[in-house]
């Protein structure tokens, strides 16, 4: 994709600006093959490396196998796609001890060398996780640090699906809360709504495709309290002293899922597991389209999941983890760097 190209191309403009930085040597860039006139030792990137020592052994279903040559006649750097040769060009970097702790010169560590020497090596690897992703970072540390992959979309956008209009004819998909209906808010129980809903990300996808698309509810703690909790699983959340509503919330996700993937077999479905619907269900399966992005809001994110003793929270979530492991085909975690009172 562009995106992609772009993000190479920055990446080789970095790595030449950075072998020039550590060596004071100046690397001169070419968008050509090699050629024996050239001097110097070529270092290929992307298609180049793969015409001369072929691509990744490693591959991945989303593309982000890479592939590090170092051979006496060259270098070769290349990747499944443009965003994963750029994981290649970071690799040699890193081998050289080359850093980027936070974005901007003031993070960047580089070592000083009179030579650059790599010994002969060839490694095809690839990410262990399909996304990697930081909030409030620029492009240049994100591409530095290897981020990128397979994004999945999370974001708050259930009820928004839906149109105005819509609800001005269906005031029964409203909510209720404490008697009242609410009219953002969605009676998932409703098939009409799961039906609405499905209609809508297809047309959506139909307008311009998205290999991703958010099921997240609006922000909020509050849900239907009529109809809708005849869909719970009597599973008690005691970090909001209520019921989990997981459960009654898959049971509406699988359905609109179950109708989009009819043309959309591909598209993956991401939420947040995120206030009454942090904890795993216990009855309802997701769908394998579906990706929970655990976001441990109501939790303790200052210790380790391993400190059981010290933090009950963090023993918790870990379980919540777990549990979402075993019932998902993927799982994503959102890691809340900070506490609400910060």
């Amino acid at each position: 994709t562009e995106k992609f190209r772009q993000k190479l191309r920055n990446s080789v403009e970095d790595l030449a600006n950075t072998l020039q930085k550590i060596s004071q040597a100046q690397i001169p860039i070419h968008q050509r093959p090699w050629e024996k006139s050239d001097k110097g030792l070529p270092i290929l990137i992307g298609k180049y490396a793969a015409e001369r020592f072929g691509g990744p052994e490693k591959q991945t279903e989303y593309k982000q196998g890479w592939r590090v040559t170092v051979a006496k006649d060259g270098l070769g750097l290349q990747g499944e796609t443009d965003e994963s040769a750029s994981y290649a060009i970071y690799e040699l970097l890193d081998r050289l001890g080359c850093r980027w702790y936070l974005p901007g010169e003031l993070g960047e560590s580089l070592p000083s060398l009179t030579t650059i020497e790599f010994p002969e090596s060839d490694l095809s690897a690839a990410p262990d996780t399909a996304c990697r992703e930081i909030t409030y970072s620029d492009e240049a540390f994100k591409r530095r640090n290897r981020l990128g992959g397979f994004i999945i979309r999370a974001h708050h956008a259930l009820e928004y699906y839906i149109t105005e209009k819509q609800r001005e004819e269906h005031p029964e998909w409203s909510a209720e809360i404490d008697g009242t209906p609410k009219k953002l808010l969605l009676k998932w129980s409703n098939p009409q709504v799961s039906d609405a809903i499905a209609n809508a990300i297809t047309a959506k996808l139909d307008k311009a495709y998205e290999p991703s698309i958010s099921l997240s509810p609006d922000d909020g703690a509050k849900f239907d309290q009529s109809e809708d909790t005849a869909w719970d699983a009597g599973d008690w959340d005691p970090t909001l002293n209520q019921v989990s509503v997981t459960d009654r919330y898959i049971k509406l996700c699988n359905l609109i899922v179950a109708q989009v993937i009819k043309k959309y077999p591909d598209v993956r479905f991401g939420f947040l597991a995120y206030v009454q619907y942090t904890r795993p269900p216990i009855r309802e399966k997701p769908t394998p389209s579906l990706v929970p992005q655990i976001a441990p809001l109501t939790y303790c994110r200052a210790h380790a999941f391993t400190d059981e003793k010290l933090c009950p929270s963090r023993a918790q979530i870990r379980k919540i983890v777990e549990g979402c492991g075993k019932v998902a085909r993927q799982v994503s975690y959102y890691n809340f760097m900070y506490h609400l009172s910060e």
